[in-house]
């Protein structure tokens, strides 16, 4: 099968290039110092939405997002005007592309992390509407080229080329049992969606897109940042 589904704080340790995102890859920079200071994430709101704040300023800056147009400046340029969106009391899926950002690195490096192909399912149950966020951690070569493929078919939404994102049958049907295996509580806050899993996690619609920022609770210190769209189709 796929691999398993990867909590949302050891997306840090996988391994997967992203070049349609812009930029040339390089081997990610080692990790910053064992420093508990560094690794001590926000534990209010407040420390929360600056820490996010700052990430996303730096990423307008290194991807150049005023003339770049990289997958990142959808977040670096729309997660403050965004607003919570409906999603859908039954059930809910949505794919795309996550990277780590982490606070010690360098401008030069911040970018340079590992990108994977992820997805967000959510349903109802009741009165209660839950969550589950994942990465598809290819195990063979058939799988990278079916992750390849569905990586593709997202940016390519992402950057107005295509209407919807054509998942590999397979790999479509896999991060399908998210929507069943959602598991944890979410709840609107303001403009955005909440749930705490593995990660405290924001959830915003910015224009046809979804952005989820997750802040993991051991270090080191920094957010997971996704960009997502729910309009996928299962293709042969």
């Amino acid at each position: 099968m796929m691999g398993t589904m990867i909590d949302a704080a050891l997306r840090m340790l996988l391994v997967l290039a992203l070049a349609a995102c812009g930029g040339a890859q390089k081997a990610p920079p080692p990790p910053p110092p064992d420093d508990p200071a560094l690794a001590e994430p926000p534990s209010d709101d407040a420390g929360l939405d600056a820490l996010i704040d700052k990430m996303l300023a730096r990423v307008d800056q290194v991807a150049q997002c005023a003339t770049s147009g990289r997958v990142w400046c959808i977040a670096a340029r729309g997660w403050a005007s965004g607003d919570a969106g409906p999603l859908p009391k039954e059930r809910f899926l949505a794919a795309g592309v996550s990277v780590a950002l982490i606070e010690e690195y360098t401008d030069d490096d911040l970018l340079s992390g590992v990108v994977t192909f992820s997805a967000l399912g959510a349903r109802g149950e009741g009165k209660q509407a839950l969550a589950l966020s994942g990465d598809v951690n290819p195990q063979t070569a058939s799988e990278q080229r079916l992750v390849a493929q569905a990586i593709d078919a997202t940016v390519a939404v992402f950057k107005n080329k295509a209407e919807d994102a054509a998942i590999p049958a397979a790999l479509h049907g896999y991060i399908e049992k998210l929507i069943p295996a959602a598991k944890y509580p979410l709840t609107r806050a303001g403009k955005e969606w909440r749930y705490t899993g593995a990660a405290r996690a924001r959830v915003r619609k910015v224009g046809p897109h979804w952005v989820v920022i997750e802040v993991p609770p051991k270090g080191p210190r920094g957010i997971l940042l996704s960009i997502y769209t729910d309009r996928l189709r299962a293709a042969p």
